[in-house]
């Protein structure tokens, strides 16, 4: 078993660096908890020296994390863990066993310096169980299956699995020059799909509906398992393919828009000395294109299929760096991409129960949270013991219950439909959908089709509108798709980059909203009810432009300054200009928690390290800062 350098500082592993990111910047995320039966003829002692085996056997267990002081995380493995297992009685008080779950789970949540499980034993009369919770940042979802069959291995006295590799030597495996350069040609293609995606599915938001807020339609069928193992043998595809390749067509038909992204994630292990590995391996590839007019579902699949096996091969990528180039490209085109759409697989293991003889096609609906804000549309399908159960998740604010509902019975019909009939493969995959139920938005005329995204002409309008300078705006689309905003001014110091900066600050606020890409002040409105685009371009142009042009300016007020040293005692190099965003002055993605609680530390609240992944300013993000309520001294 490979020992790993518990003398020093380790690097995060490029799949550990979105979830470290998340980790400071978003609510509590849920861990992965297990519930394991504990054979009744072993004691608690047994089960206590077992998992101590584990967690020497398993580093991932033994590993911790923090800050350097250059505000670099790293991870650290600890030679040896004392532990002792907490036991609880349900006898006495069934409600403990809820209970004790949610402290396991809660107690794991943050990932700083603190050791990243939680373990306890609960019985009853009858029978025993072991809990466990572990943190994503250090195990995912094949690494707790890794761990349950080891802990029965080494509890029944049975000789156990290889180790694998460990996630610290991962780590710096992937320091090396050859990584870095497979890395590079990765984001080099990361970049360039960004470059194709649509900024958002659904440009109708409804503003009430909180954020986070989705509505969860679920699909159970042994029937739809079935067809999608059987459609897979007979095309010489993977069963993810199947399903993966229904979500496109289901994503490109509900929001009228032949252009996709979606990332899928990787559950398997892809180098077989990771094959019996315990820690964060779990990786995502964005998968992005355009479905084209008619196309087949044969003529999908394969294209899914090749796409999916490119974004295996290159997801090797940082995530960190990957954000960077995100942002980079939401500057350029002036729109948001939150990249938010995943597809999610997850094949029941052979030693699970039996086939469910009670799964039927009926579908639930129910309100559910979401830990990231931008979902619109996404999808876990668990496939295996004779079902498939399709959870497709979306955001309450942009689809009704009945419309996903709708969209994933019809998903599950079309697959079975396939299955039986042959000659439907080479059918409109679009067309074959509608025809079983599947839902389509409705626009109206201010919603207009320009850079592969539907853009909610109200909702630009409204936010130009919505500067300082403006008295009046209006926003319209050219016959080749190009956003003009045309604005007349309150004051003679209205520029075109003060439009276009003003909007980037704000597009996090306005669903549906795109930054035009030109601006014409103009010296005065259309007449009373000649508000149409020719009765605007018949006005005297004062000044246009596309605004991508800023003058620089220092920092002024203390928010301004707090943000502006955070940044720069972490990149050093750096001079601030406050018209810029952080990634575009030169700022990393992995040092932007470090950045964000030192704003903090100096005495103001309000600033995530994902807020410095956006392309706001930093003027725009000072603005956003108050005063931080300090903690009451007892």
């Amino acid at each position: 078993m490979p020992s790993a350098r518990t003398d020093e500082h380790i690097p995060l592993m490029a799949s550990q660096e979105f979830l470290w990111l998340i980790s400071w910047s978003t609510p509590p995320q849920a861990n992965n908890v297990v519930v394991w039966d504990l054979p009744a003829k072993v004691t608690n002692a047994e089960v206590t020296k077992a998992f101590s085996t584990l967690l020497l056997r398993y580093e991932a267990l033994r590993t911790t994390f923090g800050l350097t002081d250059a505000g670099l995380p790293y991870q650290k493995v600890a030679t040896t863990t004392p532990h002792s297992i907490p036991e609880y009685d349900l006898s006495a008080d069934p409600q403990i066993a809820f209970e004790v779950t949610s402290e396991v789970s809660a107690s794991v949540i943050q990932p700083h310096g603190c050791p990243l499980y939680h373990v306890a034993i609960l019985a009853d009369r009858e029978m025993r169980w072991l809990v466990l919770a572990v943190s994503h940042l250090v195990a995912d979802g094949e690494s707790m299956d890794v761990l349950r069959r080891a802990f029965y291995q080494i509890l029944l006295g049975e000789a156990p699995l290889d180790a694998g590799r460990q996630p610290a030597e991962q780590a710096l495996l992937e320091t090396s020059p050859a990584y870095r350069r497979r890395l590079d040609r990765a984001l080099a293609g990361f970049e360039e799909a960004v470059r194709q995606a649509p900024a958002r599915l659904f440009p109708l938001m409804r503003h009430e509906v909180p954020p986070g807020t989705c509505l969860l339609a679920r699909l159970r069928s042994a029937a739809v398992d079935s067809a999608a193992r059987g459609l897979a043998a007979r095309l010489g595809v993977t069963t993810p393919a199947i399903y993966s390749t229904v979500f496109v067509a289901c994503l490109t038909t509900l929001s009228r828009n032949p252009h996709y992204a979606i990332y899928v994630n990787f559950r398997g292990r892809f180098d077989a000395a990771m094959e019996g590995s315990v820690g964060c391996y779990f990786t995502r590839g964005l998968v992005a294109g355009s479905t084209g007019d008619g196309v087949s579902f044969l003529a999908l699949t394969r294209s899914i299929q090749e796409q999916t096996l490119r974004a295996m091969e290159s997801s090797i990528y940082s995530h960190c760096e990957a954000e960077e180039a995100r942002v980079r490209v939401e500057r350029a085109r002036g729109r948001l991409l939150p990249l938010a759409s995943t597809f999610d697989y997850a094949e029941a293991s052979p030693e699970g129960p039996p086939r469910d003889e009670t799964a039927c096609d009926e579908v639930s609906v129910e309100e559910t949270e979401h830990p990231i804000p931008n979902n619109e549309l996404s999808i876990m399908v668990r496939a295996g013991a004779g079902t498939a159960e399709l959870e497709l998740l979306g955001s309450a604010a942009a689809l009704t219950g009945d419309e996903l509902a709708s969209a994933v019975r019809a998903m599950g019909q079309v697959i079975v439909a396939l299955s039986e009939d042959p000659g439907a493969l080479d059918a409109d995959i679009g067309k074959l959908l509608r025809r079983h139920g599947m839902p389509q938005q409705a626009y109206g005329p201010d919603v207009v089709y320009s850079d592969a995204t539907w853009i909610n002409l109200a909702a630009t309008r409204e936010l130009v509108a919505s500067h300082e300078y403006v008295r009046d705006a209006c926003v319209v689309a050219s016959g080749d798709s190009t956003l003009v905003a045309y604005v007349v001014a309150k004051s003679p110091e209205l520029r075109p980059w003060q439009l276009r900066r003003h909007m980037l600050d704000q597009l996090h606020a306005h669903p549906g909203a795109a930054v035009p890409h030109r601006f014409s002040v103009v010296d005065a409105s259309p007449p009373s009810g000649e508000r149409d685009a020719t009765a605007w371009e018949r006005q005297t142009v004062v000044e246009e432009g596309d605004g991508r042009w800023s003058p620089r300016r220092e920092p002024a007020s203390l928010k301004e300054h707090a943000i502006s040293s955070a940044i720069r005692r972490f990149h050093p190099g750096i001079e601030v200009d406050v018209n810029t965003d952080y990634v575009s002055l030169g700022g990393h993605a992995l040092l932007a928690p470090a950045v964000a609680r030192t704003v903090e530390g100096s005495g103001y609240a309000g600033l995530t390290a994902l807020d410095l992944l956006q392309p706001c300013s930093i003027a725009a993000l000072a603005r956003r800062l108050s005063p931080r309520r300090l903690p009451p001294k007892w």
